[in-house]
């Protein structure tokens, strides 16, 4: 039995599902079924009662889902406990991509030099399946991401955002209420309560809600649709004449977000620690320098990692 394979029936037990679960494996839904139907073949018993819109468990299937979650979760542990003590460093995801803090990470490279530091820039579920693995000690999000992983978290410095539209926008609108009356709100996050409360936020602090929100995939999407005048965005970028055509205005604190570092206590290690130690004894929200870091070219001394590097 394929441990890295029996991930496709855990998922399609989760969901209920097979499509949905194919999609999430990345692979066809054809493979889906052919593996369940082989697996129940070599298990010698119905896993899924097949149903008019998804599949549920059989009474064998649910015993044979509980024990094999436990026993990859075990695996999954041993696995990352072994890579601990053979790995030297500090492994960090980063799933923000519009904004790096890098004084905090500067002031790590300062205070341990000792210490390297390695980065992994993906999503929030990949780097939750690097953490949960043993590849990562933790990684970076903004609050502003829906996040719905068993670690825990921990808010360590505010991001201060700017109102960023086309500056044809503001000429032909002249007022930032106006542009949030008319445009919808471009964002990338896809937390439903966030959007929620930057439609609350726009109605008090500008006198207007926007009626419509729009989910980009990337930040160049974004800045393209930006510049086309097809709507507005809140994010951290310094106000002036830095982006050509882009009018960005700074906001106040109702608008600032949460730099959040998630980790597994049970998994700590010596360097992150380390890093955690950085933001001891401070205020409970460090305000971040974004202004200050965005102007500076001074690069990091860690090396970029990805997950399917660590093998």
């Amino acid at each position: 039995m394929d441990l890295a394979k029996i991930q496709y029936f855990l998922e399609a037990a989760r969901l209920n599902n097979f499509t949905e679960a194919a999609r999430k494996c990345h692979i066809a839904q054809t493979t889906m079924t052919k593996y369940i139907s082989q697996l129940e073949k070599e298990l010698g018993c119905r896993l899924f009662c097949r149903e008019h819109r998804g599949v549920s468990l059989t009474a064998e299937g649910r015993r044979f889902y509980e024990g094999m979650k436990k026993i990859c979760q075990e695996y999954q542990d041993l696995r990352g406990s072994l890579r601990l003590k053979q790995r030297k460093g500090l492994y960090l995801g980063i799933a923000m991509q519009e904004y790096i803090e890098a004084r905090w990470l500067r002031r790590f490279e300062e205070d341990f030099p000792e210490c390297k530091m390695y980065f992994s820039f993906h999503d929030i579920e990949a780097l939750g399946e690097s953490l949960g693995n043993g590849a990562l000690d933790g990684f970076l999000f903004s609050d502003a991401q829906a996040m719905d992983l068993p670690f825990t978290c921990q808010r360590l410095f505010a991001i201060r955002q700017s109102f960023i539209c086309s500056q044809a926008l503001l000429d032909q609108y002249r007022t930032v209420g106006a542009v949030i009356a008319h445009l919808p709100f471009l964002t990338k996050s896809n937390s439903q309560d966030y959007v929620v409360k930057m439609r609350r936020t726009c109605g008090q602090v500008f006198g207007q809600p926007f009626e419509e929100s729009r989910l980009c995939y990337s930040l160049s999407e974004q800045f393209l649709l930006l510049s086309l005048s097809q709507g507005f965005a809140i994010l951290p970028m310094p106000e002036g004449d830095v982006y050509p055509g882009l009018s960005v205005i700074s906001l106040d604190d109702d608008f600032t977000e949460y730099a959040v570092l998630a980790y597994r206590p049970d998994s700590m290690t010596e360097e992150l620690q380390k890093f955690l130690s950085l933001f001891s004894g401070m205020p409970e929200f460090a305000e971040s320098d974004a202004t200050e870091d965005a102007g500076r070219s001074q690069p990091l001394q860690g090396r970029q990692v990805f997950p399917e590097d660590e093998g």
